[in-house]
């Protein structure tokens, strides 16, 4: 479950966004993986002064992959592709579709402290009777990871994207808890906090449980 809300009540605009998502990945030969991630279902409500809008329906679903080019000394570097399929259906005049290819890296200096982070690039466009409107992003995170038990471990992250709406969409901070319940049980709650930047969103959380077979 996702969650993310805007208000801005001084220039008379608010706007609340739930989606429910659908994740899964499949390791192939130990070197790389397949993945998909589906919003089954989104909800947004807006309301700028006295005009409000609400749409639900199928969000997007992207598919790609990633494969290890470098595992050495607890230094693993991966890079990455995924593309975003026009499935969306809340906006029946726009399909949208895109694509982000990078770089991800993970270092573990430590067994409870690991130090990671990815750049990319990413771009999107709509199918529509008007113009596409492509536009061209720059995504960044860097970030730790403190496990000190087994079943628990803390992860703080700076995201960072750049030149798609603005030359600074946003920085943002993010903190998430991650909980091991069973063996191959796991929950994860994420909240970020965008502090400077284009974006408009006060704040956005997630909720995920995840199970391994």
């Amino acid at each position: 479950g996702r969650l993310g809300a805007t208000l801005a009540t001084s220039q008379f605009y608010g706007a609340i966004a739930a989606d429910a998502i659908v994740s899964a990945s499949y390791s192939l030969w130990g070197r790389g993986e397949i993945f998909a991630t589906v919003e089954a279902f989104h909800f947004e409500y807006v309301q700028n002064a006295t005009i409000k809008g609400t749409t639900a329906g199928l969000g997007q679903l992207t598919v790609g992959g990633s494969v290890v080019a470098v595992a050495h000394r607890g230094l693993t570097i991966s890079p990455y592709l995924r593309v975003m399929l026009p499935t969306a259906t809340t906006t029946p005049h726009v399909r949208t579709l895109g694509g982000e290819m990078g770089i991800a890296a993970d270092l573990r200096p430590l067994t409870v402290l690991s130090i990671h982070g990815y750049a990319g690039v990413d771009t999107t466009a709509g199918i529509s009777a008007g113009p596409a409107l492509q536009r061209v992003g720059v995504p960044a995170a860097l970030g730790i990871v403190y496990a000190p038990a087994t079943w628990f471990a803390v992860a703080v992250d700076l995201k960072l994207h750049f030149n798609y709406i603005a030359p600074v969409d946003y920085v943002a901070p993010a903190l998430a808890l991650r909980f091991r319940i069973v063996r191959t049980l796991n929950l994860e709650l994420d909240a970020a906090v965008p502090v400077a930047g284009a974006d408009r969103h006060t704040a956005l959380a997630m909720l995920s449980i995840g199970y391994r077979f």
